[in-house]
């Protein structure tokens, strides 16, 4: 635009139709006007969530939504943790409630107790891990009381509310592919020693009042087969038990089970196959 020899300039902003009518699911399927919202609510469009592939779709959320905590574990299948807004409980569950199309979702963890204070074990990962993001149309993240009243206590923690991909009329066809690939360093793998089996070697663990003394402790001496033989001790978690020997015969985890080819057998005591290098 030519302002030729004009001293004075006006400029007046219009507003855009699309700005005014900026849609966002509150809860329960209703849908809102953004500005008219009385209470803090960000929207992620399923696009942001597919761009980059995660097995676990919650995990694109971090660095999208403000005041939204992303906990991911770099294992397979693994649980991701959701904190909005800060821990509200010490000892409790601070987890957000995840709503799809309107029905509550628990994203709890399903491992024990023990394992998430810390102690060992596997990571079975949250109901998350299920939801394919490819179905989301739109992640609406719903923050403070105002705003989750509608899902009663549950929601105390803040709402992911998802609305997933409809059906349009007419022969719309779309196709979808996606995927993920991950790659391991088998230079941090640990490493485990292979010169001593299962057990603790604990003498009085391994002693019935019943049976007669153990030719060798580190083995359980029960009755199989109508007479006493030595059995590994399966059940423990350690490898303090004896040092292998190919010479020596014991009744082992497959010599119980009736499918197995060594049903009832006792084979020789040697490290397991397939070990780590």
């Amino acid at each position: 635009m030519q302002v030729g020899a004009q001293n004075q300039l006006v400029v007046r902003l219009l507003p855009t139709a699309q700005n005014l009518k900026e849609i966002v699911v509150t809860a329960l399927g209703i849908e809102r006007n953004k500005n008219e919202l009385s209470y803090a609510a960000q929207q992620v469009s399923g696009d942001q969530v597919t761009n980059t592939r995660s097995d676990n779709f919650l995990s694109a959320l971090s660095g999208k939504v403000a005041e939204l905590q992303i906990k991911s574990n770099n294992n397979l299948g693994g649980s991701t943790n959701i904190v909005l807004r800060g821990y509200k409980s010490i000892t409790g569950n601070n987890q957000a409630l995840i709503v799809i199309d309107g029905v509550p979702v628990d994203n709890s963890n399903y491992n024990s107790s023990r394992q998430q204070n810390g102690f060992a074990g596997y990571d079975y990962g949250n109901t998350g891990t299920d939801i394919n993001p490819d179905d989301i149309a739109s992640i609406n993240v719903l923050k403070g009381a105002a705003a989750t009243a509608l899902y009663g206590s549950r929601a105390a923690n803040g709402v992911i509310l998802i609305t997933t991909k409809k059906g349009k009329k007419g022969l719309g066809i779309t196709f979808n592919i996606g995927g993920a690939t991950g790659s391991m360093d088998k230079s941090t793998w640990p490493k485990y020693q292979h010169e001593y089996g299962a057990g603790y070697f604990d003498p009085d663990y391994y002693t019935y009042s019943d049976a007669p003394p153990s030719p060798d402790p580190h083995f359980l001496y029960e009755k199989v087969n109508g007479q006493y033989a030595l059995v590994v001790p399966t059940t423990e978690d350690a490898s303090f038990g004896a040092k292998f020997d190919p010479n020596l015969l014991v009744y082992q985890w497959d010599a119980f089970d009736p499918s197995s080819p060594n049903f009832g057998k006792p084979t020789p005591w040697v490290a397991a196959k397939n070990k780590s290098k």
